[in-house]
């Protein structure tokens, strides 16, 4: 599967390349991670999170696990070095579902936990599974 972002394959996924190694093994630096917004996320996925401006000293983007979901706060997971942050949940655009990841050798592995396996989907206005703003986002260099 050679899909990107706004392709006519299917509008609803999309791929970011992967940069840092804050959750190596599973992303490796210089991989790619494959999204969708079409499967909700929920507590022990793999997620792709779009923070608001000013939230993150280093970007707007973060790999992560979704390790708590509240009406107040959402909790993230990295691997290297293991931490897990809090954040309030107005610091984030949107989120949604990492179901599988593409290593810089090219081998295509479909992550644990169903994540290829549509479920129905739940509506939760705590965090959008969809982006919430109007303004065109931009993934290229600046």
């Amino acid at each position: 599967m050679n899909a990107s972002f706004g392709s006519t394959i299917h509008t609803r996924t999309y791929q970011l390349p992967v940069t840092g190694t804050c959750m190596e093994p599973i992303f490796p630096a210089g991989g790619t991670a494959f999204m969708t917004q079409d499967v909700s996320p929920d507590v022990g996925d793999h997620v792709c999170v779009f923070f608001r401006e000013g939230i993150l000293r280093d970007g707007r983007i973060r790999h992560a696990i979704l390790t708590e979901l509240s009406d107040e706060a959402v909790s993230l997971t990295q691997l290297n070095p293991p931490a897990t942050i809090p954040f309030p949940r107005r610091a984030i655009l949107a989120m949604h579902k990492i179901y599988a990841i593409q290593v810089p050798g090219g081998c295509f592995v479909g992550l644990p936990e169903a994540s290829t396996k549509m479920r129905p989907r739940i509506e939760d206005t705590r965090v959008a599974s969809v982006t919430t703003t109007n303004k065109p986002m931009s993934f290229g260099p600046k």
